[in-house]
């Protein structure tokens, strides 16, 4: 019965198909790009079949079968058009910058630029770039970083308003792509949205306005206007985390929004609030109505009304995905009401997807989109299965009067039902699964959507009085510094959420596969599919299992940092130095210990620390958050001296070497210390890591002087697979005597795009070229992976 139920459903949501349909062509043209002219015979023979079974057999399931034929082609195409074909003078064309040029980069601001103290971030529409040879005409957003020069005195920064026309001189390049495995890739982010490059400025005073206001009417003197009115309100009356917080909720403005904000939304799983949707239609909705009920107009005319507010209040907020979607879902609904139509959830749902995908196709792998469809389907679809399996008991809270508890219940239910439709979504982005959601989002969500209404009003009051904005913004600041408090009190908790980054594309079609299995299942039928599920995830261990018994290196891109992760044959995870860190950045806490969760690493057997900066800066905040049995320096200098502090809080097992030391891991895999050698005045740590036949030398701080010392010294002991080039590649590394005693299969170099040294130097990879070794560098490629069998060497590519 509940199957046949199901089919009887799916006959009356003929949109929801039809989107269904729409995103399979996309999802096909997304992986294969065939030219029109090839489709010409499939269709031909399509339409022959069409045309025999329409004759002589049933003539609706025919038109119905080519309608989705053609749908198909639709979405193959508009995404295939969409993702391969720009304009010829598209800045996209342009090669990057090369080391040592600069570029000048015309164009008009096309946002509200976000400030800190130290760069302006926005998007321009380029114009004209102007190289050393040409000036080109060019087309497509660009996204600008102004940085400021902190080695010189800088002015003010500079007041940038949308539409303004400037030009700037700095370093044009793609954005940085997924740097190591599994991280954000910023680069097919910004594609997403149609940015193809980004530009950098070091100093504001490269940049120059050249004109104002060269925006359309309707952005330049409306749109932006009553934002930065918007914004400027709340930044008045409120401050910190509660001024963010509430821009998020009523603009969707997320620039302002701390990462230790963030990191708590997210842990509690409550990140959604925050991104502007359904509700925020609704208080829109409800706005219209009540203002045009005040003037008496007619039900059928409000509609006119209602209709432009959604769609202004859609630009407004910057139209992300969630309020796409809801605006569409919102006024497909008021046009089923005006003219008196019963509406359909799944056919509105169906309906809005339909139109943003053949708008914009690439909407389809936007992460917000995913979410938002996912959140709002699996909000109605469970919540039926919910609320059938507890009828009886919410029947009973009815019939008593306790009425309090039936919304608490309902409420538990939907937050529950929204859980099941996108975790796997949101471990998959966040890496993170919240255990304290339910709980959370119980007691967030009403004061959220309270805190909302009331910062519209805010708002809304301050185009008549600052004063009595003021009064409302202080009985709001009540509101959301609770929220806050709870929120963080909440993600406190050591059980609030756990790491997890096993969810990948394969295993969460199972997981909604098994999902569905449950949820559509009839009682006689459980015991049948609860054991296919079984089987399913038995399965998928089994496809995810790794039988392989290698040796894998991965030479981890920390930015202008070291750091370089083996994991042994015999299941040790050795970390050879931790990268570094700045005001900002902590290569620890960003990038090494989220990619040692990502490949299911809970401790490290061993870390070693070099005695360069740029291998120590991240080793503090890593032996204070990840657990280490042993930490291994040389005897002498230590740069960073937090290191120290951090051991003895920590009371690791440390233990200083000097050269001839050996540490054997056993599985004839060891560690041979090359330095220091005190004596001949080499003061760093260098060491051979050596698996059967296989090794590789890590050389990090090796001057010229001590490469001469050490090649002398050991000789063909040095010979290597793979050799860490020292110093990010400095003219100052890398002798002769140490190269041609090591003749490296493969070099490695680590270094960061565009670091001010413009390292590796060109001596440096003349010499590798000389020697005929293979250079790697992660400024280019990103994080480096070798397998080796103690035999061979196999670099792995990843992407």
């Amino acid at each position: 019965m509940v199957i046949i139920h199901q089919m009887e459903k799916l006959r009356v949501i003929p949109a929801f198909k039809s989107a269904i349909i729409l995103c399979t062509g996309i999802l096909f043209g997304a992986e294969f790009n065939l030219p029109l002219l090839y489709t010409i015979p499939f269709f031909f023979l399509i339409l022959c079949f069409g045309v025999y079974f329409y004759l002589y057999r049933r003539a609706d399931f025919t038109i119905q079968i080519l309608t989705f034929v053609v749908i198909f082609i639709i979405g193959f195409y508009r995404v295939n058009f969409t993702l391969n074909y720009l304009p010829e003078n598209s800045i996209a064309n342009i090669p990057d910058t090369r080391d040592r040029a600069s570029y000048e980069l015309i164009g008009t601001i096309t946002e509200l630029p976000f400030y800190d103290s130290t760069r302006i971030r926005f998007v321009l529409a380029s114009e004209t770039l102007v190289t050393s040879y040409d000036s080109i005409p060019v087309t497509g957003d660009v996204l600008v970083n102004i940085r400021k020069n902190i080695y010189s005195p800088e002015k003010v920064q500079p007041v940038l308003k949308p539409g303004d026309r400037i030009s700037m001189l700095g370093k044009l390049s793609e954005g940085f792509g997924e740097r190591n495995p599994g991280e954000f890739d910023y680069r097919r982010y910004l594609r997403l949205h149609d940015v193809y490059k980004v530009f950098y400025v070091f100093g504001y005073g490269k940049l120059k306005i050249i004109s104002h206001e060269n925006l359309d009417y309707f952005r330049q003197h409306i749109l932006y206007p009553a934002k930065e009115f918007a914004l400027n309100n709340i930044d008045r009356h409120l401050e910190g985390d509660k001024s963010a917080y509430l821009k998020g909720l009523v603009t969707g403005e997320r620039s302002d929004i701390s990462d230790e904000m963030k990191e708590a939304f997210i842990n509690t799983g409550v990140m959604h609030l925050i991104a502007v949707s359904g509700l925020n239609v609704a208080y829109i909705i409800i706005t219209i109505t009540l203002i045009l009920t005040l003037f008496r107009v007619p039900e059928k005319y409000r509609i006119y009304f209602m209709i432009p507010a959604l769609i202004f209040y859609c630009f407004f907020t910057g139209a992300p995905a969630s309020i796409v979607r809801a605006t569409i879902m919102g006024i497909l609904f008021l046009i089923a009401v005006n003219i008196q139509r019963k509406s359909n959830f799944y056919n509105i749902v169906g309906a809005s997807a339909l139109i943003i995908l053949i708008y914009e196709p690439k909407q389809l792998f936007d992460p917000g989109f995913i979410l938002s469809f996912c959140a709002v389907i699996s909000m109605v679809f469970f919540y039926e299965r919910f609320e059938n399996i507890f009828k009886n008991q919410l029947d009973k809270l009815q019939q008593s009067g306790k009425q309090y508890l039936r919304v608490i219940v309902v409420m538990f239910l939907t937050t529950l039902a929204a859980q099941v439709g996108t975790l796997p979504i949101t471990a998959l982005y966040f890496g993170k699964i919240s255990i304290i959601s339910l709980l959370a989002n119980l007691v967030v969500v009403p004061f959220a959507n309270f805190a909302l209404a009331i910062g519209f009003f805010q708002i809304l009051t301050g185009i008549v009085s600052d004063y009595l904005s003021s009064i409302i913004a202080a009985t709001n600041n009540i509101l959301l510094t609770a929220q806050l408090e709870f929120i963080h009190w909440c993600a406190s908790f050591d059980f609030a959420y756990v790491d997890f980054f096993g969810f990948n594309i394969f295993n969460t079609i199972i997981y909604f596969v098994c999902i569905l299995l449950l949820f559509t299942s009839t009682r006689q039928k459980l015991p049948f599919r609860f054991t296919l599920i079984i089987l399913l995830a038995l399965s998928v261990l089994l496809v995810e299992s790794d039988f392989k018994h290698e040796t894998t290196i991965t030479v981890i891109d920390v930015g202008h940092g070291n750091c370089t992760l083996i994991q042994t044959a015999n299941g040790q995870n050795i970390l050879v130095d931790a990268g570094t860190r700045t005001k900002t950045y902590n290569s620890s806490e960003r990038t090494i210990i989220p990619l040692l969760k990502r490949n299911g690493i809970e401790k490290l057997d061993l870390l070693l620390i070099s005695n360069e900066k740029n291998s120590q800066g991240g080793a503090s905040y890593l032996i204070r958050n990840f657990k280490i049995d042993r930490i291994i320096q040389s005897v002498g200098i230590t740069e960073d001296y937090t290191i120290d502090e951090a051991v003895s809080e920590v009371n690791i097992t440390r233990d200083f070497v000097r050269a001839g030391d050996l540490i054997n891991l056993g599985n004839n895999t060891s560690i041979y210390i090359l330095s220091p050698l005190f004596d001949e005045g080499v003061v760093v740590l260098s060491f051979i890591f050596k698996t059967g036949d296989f090794s590789m030398i890590f050389a990090e701080g090796i001057t010229d002087k001590d490469g001469k010392i050490l090649a002398l010294k050991y000789g063909q002991l040095l010979s290597s697979g793979i050799l860490k080039i020292s110093s990010h590649g400095s003219a100052e590394s890398s002798s002769a005597e140490f190269l041609l005693e090591t003749m490296p299969q493969i070099s490695v170099i680590q270094s960061g795009k565009f670091n001010r040294k413009d390292l590796p130097s060109v001596e440096v990879i003349s010499k590798l070229n000389a020697i005929n070794s293979f250079i790697k560098r992660t400024d280019i490629e990103g994080a480096l992976i070798f397998t080796t069998d103690g035999e061979t060497i196999k670099p792995v590519s990843w992407r």
